[in-house]
């Protein structure tokens, strides 16, 4: 009786995925038109605007021609103020000084991309205000109780603004010199944990209107874990960190969010698609924005 249910259970697997089965033909992958795929991100303490355009390809597509778009008409535009971004051939993207304009926080902006072959995609999106950071705590803890290693870190403390909804996500940068080589100024980028693995990316979901935490930002030496018995004076002689709270829009949110859940995928081809959201009409891609607080703190 066990073998005959394990068998139903079996015949009733294989049968339940050739239901989820849907023929596609060839011709509607490769015979898909071009879209524009737009990525640009603004923020009020920009000192340079960027917007990355390319093309879409065909996934049975054997056409190695580049999908850089390099001839298209860039705007972004704010009532009656607009801005024309150049392109830039080195860094592949699409500029513009921002002191030629200057990004305000509440207001809406719109980018709008046209190509002499007639394609076209536009959005919009809001500043948000700045949210300023409360706290920046300094600590350390052991990571191994047989090896005795040591991390140090920093996190994050803010006032989250009720009656809308928020997101965030925290930055940094350790800069330190060691003593073992103080003829060198080493830069780290400071590795934020967050929830649901989502690294440094933060909502207010059940807490609106709180006091907020980042997940831990650990301040990495190139990956190497430290003798719990080493103090930080005995490993620098200066060290100071720089965290940044960027208060995002809910376009740049989804967008980086559903981007770190495709990398944690890992090319794993059974792991579930992950349907990266766009905001961009007639195309795809991510138009959004963010208002940046920064604080630096001297640890020596």
């Amino acid at each position: 009786m066990r073998r005959l249910q394990l068998l139903c259970l079996l015949l009733s697997a294989i049968t339940g995925c050739s239901r989820l089965q849907q023929e596609v033909a060839p011709d509607e992958l490769v015979n898909q038109p071009e879209k524009l795929i737009v990525v640009c991100f603004i923020s009020p303490q920009d000192t340079l605007l960027t917007a990355k355009v390319t093309l879409t390809r065909p996934i049975l597509s054997s056409d190695n021609k580049s999908t850089e778009v390099t001839k298209a008409t860039v705007k972004i535009a704010e009532g009656s103020r607009s801005v024309t971004l150049a392109y830039d051939a080195k860094n592949k993207y699409y500029k513009a000084n921002a002191r030629q304009f200057a990004i305000e926080a509440g207001k809406t902006y719109q980018i709008t991309v046209t190509t002499p072959d007639g394609k076209k995609a536009e959005s919009t999106c809001m500043v948000p205000q700045p949210v300023t950071v409360a706290r920046v705590q300094f600590d350390s803890l052991t990571t191994n109780v047989t090896n005795a290693n040591k991390r140090y870190y920093v996190q994050l403390r803010w006032q989250d603004p009720a009656g809308q909804k928020n997101y965030y996500r925290t930055t940094g940068l350790f800069r330190y010199v060691s003593r073992q080589n103080t003829s060198v100024i080493a830069l780290q980028p400071v590795s934020f944990e967050g929830a649901y693995n989502m690294q440094a990316l933060v909502t207010d979901n059940g807490l609106n209107g709180k006091i907020l935490e980042s997940g831990r930002g650990y301040l990495d030496t190139g990956g190497t874990l430290l003798p719990a018995n080493d103090t930080f004076s005995k490993l620098y002689r200066e060290a100071t960190v720089t965290v940044s709270l960027l208060h995002t829009d809910v376009n740049y949110y989804q967008y980086h969010e559903a981007v770190q859940r495709q990398d944690a995928t890992d090319g794993n081809p059974f792991a579930e698609p992950v349907l990266v959201t766009t905001n961009i009409q007639y195309g795809i891609g991510c138009f959004g924005a963010y208002n940046r607080s920064v604080v630096m703190l001297k640890l020596r």
